[in-house]
């Protein structure tokens, strides 16, 4: 018998726990960005409302909200993005990085996961920046 949780070729689950994003969500999403040469500055927002703190996952589970910072034509990157590190927003929303001269690069990109709030479920937002 398979372990809890798992799903094996030809299984099936028991029921759909998905649900649909609200409508008109991606334009309440917003994530900003800002290159001032030395920091990486930028806001993540839902429905005007900062994006910050913690995010439940459908079984419950409390994760922390990072946003994700990647740099693009930066050592080591190719030809494609490069994840440089996660920052978890202030209170406010903001966040702000650092970038060490191994992350120099051409353009820096801002990912977020959507938050889960009570029912609603956001979408995810990105924001790129020039280098």
């Amino acid at each position: 018998m398979p372990a809890r949780g798992q799903l094996f070729h030809g299984g099936s689950l028991s029921h759909d726990v998905s649900r649909p994003a609200p409508k008109g969500g991606i334009a309440n999403a917003l994530v900003t960005l800002a290159y001032d040469g030395s920091n990486l500055n930028g806001r993540a927002t839902f429905q005007g409302k900062p994006v910050t703190g913690t995010s439940s996952t459908l079984e419950g589970k409390r994760l922390r909200i990072y946003v994700y910072l990647d740099c693009t034509g930066c050592p080591g990157a190719g030809a494609g993005w490069k994840r440089m590190l996660g920052v978890a927003p202030k209170a406010d929303g903001s966040f702000s990085a650092f970038v060490k001269p191994e992350w120099k690069g051409k353009r820096y990109r801002a990912l977020v996961a959507g938050p889960n709030i009570g029912t609603t479920f956001a979408p995810d937002a990105q924001a790129i920046s020039a280098g």
